[in-house]
């Protein structure tokens, strides 16, 4: 029979280390930063130039940052180094949950771990919350694991990694609150105190002994832990400041649940049946499985997951990052599912293997026939307009992409019933769930390159947070020419920018050394003025302008089933553009002085 043994573990979390290396460090730097992002960047590049900023509270990122800033020099990459660095790091993550969870679990978990839409778009993103939820995760499976330095080590940098850690940690705290809860209330608590009562002397002592053990183990995790936190937080006592910039992160996490976001619950809803369907179908199906098999292991992930779920859905500061939480006790109870269908005998892989590329066939031709139906969903009921009777009355103008997509459903369903009868209801079971496994994962690699943003540049990822800049590139290189131009160096005119508040600006100007100003002196001339299009400042002398599109977002308030049946395909939304003018004094163009005959 086919099933992994301990000596493939090795391979297979190389395997997934690789894939997850690949798919957060490629491209890392060629997308410009977010205003989210760059918020972040930009303290550490002043932390880097030895400037004394208000530290945040993403201590984690930042003082990691700051250092490869003054070593190498500052970009987008170097930007987004540690969150990929860290979210590469989560695939290991698993191995140490092996003896809770099952070693076949543990290795589906790594690989899906790697190619998880959601992480993957968090590693590629400064500041985010990949660095919480690696840590607490990695601080946790140590602990498990009896590595009580470890788990210290990875707690204190957990509690450096910004307000999203806490999201984290009330989770798990409300989790451990309703298990308990359920347990006293069965009895089971009682029943353990009156065993406790009736053990003999040895094993008394034995009970002592493992306290004791307990105890110097937690002693262990703290000692390590405070020096950690100490030295980390303070980039090694060189930046004091840092020791109480840490503990912002609990009153920035408190706040926001006073101040609103203004993205909808909805929203979180859509990325996680959009982004991870696969995680979704079958950790639903682990659920109801663990309840009733009566489980403790998957009872516990599905509060875990619920309670995760409930406090992203109610926190008024939601982001769609805070799914992250979510992820991780969903792709767990996925991978302890599938994982009772890894063992395939030798005399059933033909058929088993047979149906699973059927069922993979059918459902990749319905996807396509999805796909026709996106590149134009106003217009399909105009395609081919079909009649039938329902109950004696006629049904018209039903399109046909839908009919063929429900026939393709009911043909697939008719197969397994066929093959059930015909072979055995294990062969059907089996090869339709790794159709299913085959065909959605598929989809999953596809949104995966998706939400690294390469694959549509100028589309629209759920997992933005905020507006993106969509001419950052044009904007830099426009003002870089023109300042070589009239000084012969691309970063020694003098830029200034009227009004626009917006940190992803700063950071692409931050070779430039732009000055930001609320209001311009009437007498001013500046060389290079950036302003919003809308302002038109009075300016005494001659100027040229060009028009750039800046921050772009999604027009949520015009947004219709339409538009969303096209974006789940080809993510693509119609965008809202703030636009920003470069404005060049004229008498610095190359023209302005034409060379004497």
């Amino acid at each position: 029979m086919f099933s992994p043994e301990r000596k493939h573990q090795g391979w297979l979390i190389g395997l997934a280390f690789l894939l997850a290396l690949g798919l957060r460090f490629i491209g890392l730097g060629a997308l410009p930063l977010t205003d989210a992002e760059a918020k972040w960047a930009l303290q550490a590049m002043r932390v880097a130039d030895g400037a004394k900023p208000l530290l945040g509270s993403n201590l984690a990122y930042s003082f990691p940052t700051s250092a490869l800033f003054f070593l190498f020099g500052s970009s987008n990459f170097l930007a987004r180094f540690m969150p990929a660095l860290t979210g590469t790091a989560l695939v290991f993550a698993p191995a140490l949950f092996r003896k809770k969870i099952g070693l076949v679990p543990s290795l589906l978990l790594s690989i899906f771990a790697a190619l998880d839409p959601g992480l993957v778009a968090l590693s590629r993103m400064a500041g985010s919350a990949i660095l919480a939820v690696t840590f607490v995760t990695l601080a946790w499976g140590c602990w498990l694991d009896e590595r009580p330095r470890a788990a210290g080590i990875f707690g204190a940098l957990a509690l450096m990694s910004g307000p999203s850690v806490w999201m984290g940690l009330l989770g798990l705290a409300l989790t451990r609150s309703i298990v308990y809860a359920l347990e006293r209330s069965n009895g089971k608590t009682a029943a353990a105190e009156s065993t406790d009562e009736t053990e003999d002397s040895p094993k008394e002592t034995a009970g002592a002994s493992e306290e004791r053990s307990g105890r110097e183990a937690f002693k262990n995790a703290l000692i390590f832990g405070a020096g950690t936190l100490i030295l980390g937080s303070t980039m090694f006592l060189l930046s004091p400041n840092g020791l109480s910039a840490w503990l912002g992160a609990f009153p920035e996490f408190f706040s926001g649940w006073r101040i609103g976001s203004g993205v909808p619950g909805s929203r979180l809803l859509l990325a996680l049946l959009t982004y991870q369907p696969l995680a979704l179908l079958f950790g639903l199906i682990g659920v109801v499985r663990g309840f009733w098999s009566g489980n403790r292991n998957s009872m516990q992930l599905s509060f875990w997951f619920a309670t995760a779920l409930t406090l992203a859905l109610l926190y008024p500061s939601r982001q769609v990052g805070d799914l992250v939480w979510v992820l991780v006790p969903l792709w767990t109870l996925t991978a302890m599912h599938l994982s009772s269908y890894v063992t395939v005998f030798p005399e059933e892989r033909r058929e088993i293997g047979g149906v699973a590329l059927l069922a993979t066939f059918m459902l990749v031709f319905a996807w396509m026939n999805y796909t026709s139906i996106a590149l134009d969903p106003a217009g399909i009921t105009n395609q081919m307009p079909t009649a039938f009777m329902i109950g004696g009355r006629q049904i018209d103008f039903i399109p046909s992409r839908y009919l063929l997509m429900i026939s393709i459903f009911l043909l697939l369903g008719v197969s397994l019933l066929l093959v059930g009868l015909g072979w055995s209801v294990r062969t059907t079971i089996y090869g339709g769930i790794w159709g299913l496994v085959l065909s959605l994962g598929l989809y999953s690699l596809g949104t995966t390159w998706g939400a690294t943003g390469l694959r549509t540049p100028a589309g629209w990822e759920l997992w933005t947070v905020g507006s993106a800049p969509q001419q950052a590139r044009l904007l830099k290189d426009t003002v870089a020419n023109i300042s070589e131009w009239s000084t012969g160096d691309k970063t020694m005119q003098e830029v200034k920018v009227l009004g626009v508040n917006s940190p992803a600006l700063e950071w692409l100007l931050r070779e430039q050394n732009a000055e930001f100003v609320s209001t311009l002196d009437v007498n001013a001339t500046p060389p290079i003025l950036i302003s919003h299009e809308t302002s038109n400042p009075d300016l005494p002398a001659e100027y040229r302008g060009q028009d750039f599109h800046w921050r772009s977002q999604p027009a949520w308030n015009v947004l219709n089933l339409y538009n969303w049946i096209t974006w789940s395909v080809f993510h693509t939304l119609p965008l809202e553009h703030e636009t920003v003018v470069v404005w060049v004094r004229s008498d610095i163009f190359p023209d302005a002085h034409p060379s004497l005959p």
